[in-house]
């Protein structure tokens, strides 16, 4: 999550995808600050000649404008949002690797793609089982 995002290099190829999903992205984070006022702007760049670069100082200003309106209280409830989502982003990636690892080299994992292969189970039940018998703590 960030308050102004730039997209350097505008004029190659890719460059309106990469806008285009970008605003998605950020239209459905919005949706989680239903009081949330400001919209991060998505700037097309083109630095090296000098296109766009007084619209990124534009939008610098006018989000601190915006974060003095709102005495700050934003940006903190934003800041501390955004720390929980990258901890819990950062939690689940690890529990996911320590979890295969495990599978891995404990050869559950290559058995359960051999039972799949020969049709003894199929992927949603052999995940399951894997799970379940990996950490003791998911219901």
């Amino acid at each position: 999550m960030g308050d102004i995002f730039v997209i350097n290099k505008a004029d190659r190829d890719g460059a309106d995808k990469t806008l285009s999903e970008q605003r998605q992205m950020i239209d459905m984070g919005q949706q989680k600050f239903k009081d949330g006022k400001w919209i991060p702007p998505i700037l097309k760049v083109e630095a090296v000649f000098d296109r766009g670069v007084a619209e990124i100082l534009e939008a610098i200003e006018q989000h601190r404008a915006y974060l003095s309106e709102a005495g700050g209280d934003q940006h903190l409830l934003r800041r501390t949002l955004r720390i929980r989502e990258e901890l819990a982003e950062m939690i689940k990636n690890r529990l996911v690797q320590e979890v295969l690892d495990q599978l891995i080299e404990g050869g559950d994992f290559e058995r359960a793609v051999e039972a799949i292969f020969v049709g003894e189970t199929n992927p949603y039940t052999a995940c399951d089982e894997l799970i379940r018998d990996q950490v003791t703590f998911v219901k």
